[in-house]
Formats: C-alpha cells, structure tokens, sequence
C-alpha cells in the first residue's frame, strides 16, 4: 500500500516514546497511522526528525530509537507536539551527531488496521551542501491528493502564490493554494467530481504583451481499480485548447521557454511542442527508446534524464533554436526510476526515484554544463520518493513536497 505524503521542504538507542506500543482500543477507517515524515541537519551536531500521528494516537502507540553505525543509542528527545486538529505533528530533536556519520532509525507502531508495523530508515549527518527547510504541513490527511506547480516561465515574482497548488478528490473535491509570503495553505475552491493527478500547467508568451495560462494533461485514476489510468488529452487557458495533446498516452514530463512548452511520454520517444498560440507540432524524436523520464532546462537548452531498466541513466540535451538531441555525460548515481529534475538558481538536479528493487532512494545529484559532469550534494530529507511536486519559485528557491514513499519494514515492503 502507499499513502501520499504532504511535505513540503524549501532547498536551500535512546529513545523518545514508552518501550513497546500497546494495542489500541478502536480502530478507524479513517485514522491515520503514526509515520515517519522527515530527518533535517538542524546544526553541526544536531538534527530533527519529524513523526505526523492521526489526533487518536498518543504517546504509547509509537516508539522510536536511533543508533550509530555501531549500534550505540543517540540522544534523542521530543520537542512540543504542534496539534493541528486533523493530526499532530511530533518534532524530535537530536544531539550528539557527527559530521558525515551514518545513523539508523528504528520505529515500532501500530496501523490503523491494529497491526503492528516497523520502519527503518538511514540518515547520513552533512553540515555542508544546499540547506532544507522544512515548511507549513497542508491541512488534509485522507482521501486522494493531486498536487500540481505552474512552471515560473513568464511568471513575475509577485504572482508566486499562485504556483503551488493540491486538491484532494473524491465525491466533494476541495483546492488549497500555498501562499509564499506567509508560509500557509488557504482553501481557494470547493467542488462536486474528481480531479486529475499530474496536472501540467505553464505560461506561455503568444505574441508581445499577451501569455496564456495552459492547464491539463494528467490523468485521472480511481483507488478501486489500481493501475487502470484514463490519460487526458486536453488543456485549458481562456477557453478549450485546440488541437488536442497528440502525443501517446502516458506519464507527461516537459519543460517550457518563454513561447512553447516541450512535451515527451514516458516509454515514447516523441517530442511534441505546444506553442504560446496554442498551436502544436512534433519535432525531433528522442534519439533513443525511453523509460521514465525527468526533464529540466537550462537557459535554451532543455534536459531530459533517460532512466530504462538495466542501464545507466542517459543525459540527452535539446536544444530549443535548433530543435537538435546531443548526448551528455550519463548519470553516475545508483541505478533508478522515477527519478525527478529541476532547477535551483540556474543549477540543475537529479534523484530520488526508486531502485531496481523497488526501494527508496533520496540522493540528489547536480549536474554541471559547462563541464558536462555530475556530483552528489544532498539527501532529500523528506518523505516520499516517486511522484515528486516540485515547484521552482524566483530568487533560488525550489519547493519540493508529497510524493510516494516505500519503506521497508519487518513483514516486507510497507509504503505511506
């Protein structure tokens, strides 16, 4: 099972609870289960680490350790339970770490179900590299979630609020906006129907003085049926875009200049292009069969990761002036899928995904034009690893949040 997570972070043993969890009296539907969120330097010896509990568990129905790579216990201690009506989120301060050191957490609990459930997860303490901060949790807990960024292209700083949106679907489908300045989430709109994962939006300039607000694309999907998808072809901006999305069916990556948006389907190796008139045409083909995909740009060139199964990771540069592919340095990282990239003050970068085994990953890796090479810089220290919402806002801050988790536990793969 996987639970969407509703993170959002800024880029830039002893142990807390009793010896053992305890069964619970009720169990709920609708409760929502003490997990681990995040692990975050904090300072040179210390670190946070995060747990979000449903407003019915207390104290005694969690326990968690953390040990060095000796299996010594690090101090560990809770800070002020924030209580947000919905659930509760539990911050745990750290102390004792050492530069570079690899750590263990260890947390017992029980589900909603009653079962008893144990996660592990590793956190390597690095005082150096870009900085994390972790931001305001949106108000939901249950339900289906589909959080969805407008690209900054032709976006004015003072329009940021606007980018970062959620919706959480069912029968009776609400939206909340995040707003920037003040760190908080408002509701903006409430509806009857679903809504659709995956949304695309971006701005594109049609002619000197008008631009147009493109959304759509996604698909919609239905926690009954897992795995069967409807993948939507149309977008909107002041009216019904027309022609229709041609490209195959499938997971939509893109990334947009200041009049078109390029647009590539995992498994396909089809460029399809959307310009700021709405018109659409496709260009030059991926030069190579794909698997899951992750784009970024740079300037006028656009990036795409090729992450296929069995090989490393390719590096394919687009060229927007003369619509040409050129192949890049590969990636050096574990091997991947899902993987996502963006951009952070003109700097490009790579990560998380899952696996072969289907397992986690939150290195992040940058990547280096000019030199057309790659180096490790940080873990993503929140939960979720697939499905990423990345939104990239002005002055060097890019906001990463949600996403799929897999966590391994002591009866095999359990997600959040």
């Amino acid at each position: 099972m996987k639970k969407l997570c509703i993170w959002m972070l800024l880029l830039l043993a002893v142990s807390c609870g009793p010896t053992e969890p305890v069964p619970l009296a009720e169990v709920l539907p609708n409760i929502l289960s003490p997990t681990l969120v995040s692990v975050n330097t904090t300072s040179s010896e210390q670190a946070e680490v995060v747990l979000k509990t449903g407003s019915e568990f207390g104290a005694t129905d969690w326990h968690l350790t953390m040990t060095d790579a000796s299996d010594r216990p690090v101090a560990l201690s809770i800070n002020p339970v924030l209580r947000l009506g919905l659930f509760n989120i539990v911050p745990c301060r750290v102390t004792g770490l050492r530069p570079e050191q690899t750590y263990r957490l260890r947390m017992r609990t029980r589900n909603a179900g009653g079962d008893s459930v144990r996660i592990e997860r590793t956190y390597t303490h690095r005082t150096s590299g870009p900085r994390w901060l972790r931001l305001a949790h949106a108000p939901i807990d249950q339900g289906d979630f589909a959080g969805t960024a407008m690209s900054t292209d032709n976006i004015t700083e003072s329009e940021e609020t606007k980018l970062l949106s959620v919706s959480q679907n069912g029968f009776y489908a609400k939206r909340l906006d995040y707003l920037v300045p003040n760190n908080e989430w408002v509701v903006r709109s409430s509806t009857t129907g679903g809504r659709s994962h995956r949304t695309v939006r971006y701005r594109l300039q049609a002619e000197a003085g008008l631009v147009y607000d493109f959304a759509g694309l996604g698909f919609l999907s239905d926690e009954l049926r897992p795995g069967q998808r409807q993948y939507l072809k149309s977008m909107v901006s002041s009216g019904l875009v027309v022609p229709f999305y041609a490209g195959p069916d499938g997971e939509l990556r893109w990334f947009a200049t200041r009049d078109r948006a390029y647009q590539l389907t995992d498994g396909s190796q089809e460029l399809w292009v959307r310009q700021g008139n709405w018109a659409q045409y496709r260009t030059a083909d991926l030069p190579e069969p794909t698997g899951t995909l992750a784009t970024f740009r740079i300037g006028s060139t656009g990036y795409a990761v090729n992450q296929r199964s069995g090989q490393p990771a390719h590096l394919w540069a687009f060229d927007t002036k003369t619509e040409q592919w050129s192949r890049r340095a590969d990636f050096p990282g574990p091997a991947r899928s899902l993987g996502v990239g963006f951009t952070v003050a003109g700097n490009a970068y790579f990560g998380l995904g899952i696996n072969p085994n289907e397992e986690t990953l939150r290195d992040i890796w940058q990547y280096d034009p000019l030199g057309d090479r790659w180096q490790y810089v940080t873990d993503y220290p929140g939960q979720g690893s697939t499905y990423v919402v990345v939104a990239q806002m002005q002055r060097g801050r890019t906001f990463l949040g949600w996403g799929y988790e897999q966590q391994p536990t002591g009866v095999g793969a359990f997600g959040w």
